[in-house]
């Protein structure tokens, strides 16, 4: 079993923030029952460890670079260096050491389609005991690259 990536606390404050971002793209995020999610996670919020609290802040940063339509401009031309992030990545995905995982994609997520940023991040929440987290990534993932078998199945088993 892999290590625990967060205490419940910031598992509440994960699940919110997906919903509150869910509500934003869907234009709900000043209604009572958002209000009413963003007052659920006061307690949480006061529960979190510094790096809890910098986690949640860059998750929600990276659910607001999924907030907006697919991006289908081509990434900027990869070089050795990304290529090496992205490896680095994916080896510190497998090894549990998620926070360098995602830290490494956004050092390279300019070199990287939306759709395969998506995907990497979803695999990373999943991994880490997040599928609430990990289903908004795969969601966005498919919408970018529909055709993408592996983003497809990703989306609907989460």
């Amino acid at each position: 079993m892999p290590p625990a990536f967060g205490s419940k606390s910031f598992g509440l404050v994960a699940k919110g923030l997906v919903a509150i971002h869910a509500m934003i793209r869907a234009g709900t995020d000043e209604s009572p029952e958002a209000e009413s999610i963003r007052d659920s996670l006061d307690a949480p919020n006061k529960n979190l460890t510094p790096t809890e609290k910098h986690r949640a802040q860059w998750l929600s940063e990276d659910l607001y670079s999924i907030g907006d339509p697919p991006d289908v401009s081509t990434p900027e031309e990869s070089n050795p260096k990304a290529q090496q992030q992205l490896a680095e990545a994916i080896k510190a995905r497998q090894n549990c050491e998620w926070d360098q995982a995602l830290l490494l994609l956004r050092q390279t997520q300019k070199f990287l389609t939306q759709a395969l940023l998506s995907y990497q991040r979803g695999l990373i929440w999943a991994e880490s005991g997040h599928p609430h987290v990990a289903t908004a990534f795969f969601r966005h993932a498919s919408q970018c690259d529909p055709t993408n078998a592996d983003y497809v199945a990703a989306y609907v088993t989460a």
